[in-house]
């Protein structure tokens, strides 16, 4: 179970050129120091853009990773972090 307090947070902007949402597609957060325990984990499920938080958590080391998978159509979807 993750703390419920965090440290610093960031805004994952995600993006879909088509506008039908990331179609299999999912970002995922994670520990990269202790554990390797997913912190977070998501999609656009639909629509062309969507936004989330993502957190840093205190003890749980300080490396974290972004992993985002392709899914049906990797050429329509982006993403940044803010």
């Amino acid at each position: 179970q993750l703390p419920t307090t965090y440290e610093d947070c960031w805004t994952l902007n995600m993006v879909d050129s088509w506008g039908d949402g990331w179609n299999n597609a999912y970002w995922t957060w994670f520990d990269m120091d202790g554990d390797g325990g997913v912190l977070a984990t998501g999609t656009l499920a639909s629509g062309s853009s969507e936004s989330t938080e993502i957190c840093v958590y205190p003890n749980r080391g300080s490396c974290y990773g972004m992993n985002v998978t392709a899914g049906d159509f990797p050429y329509e979807i982006s993403w940044t972090v803010s």
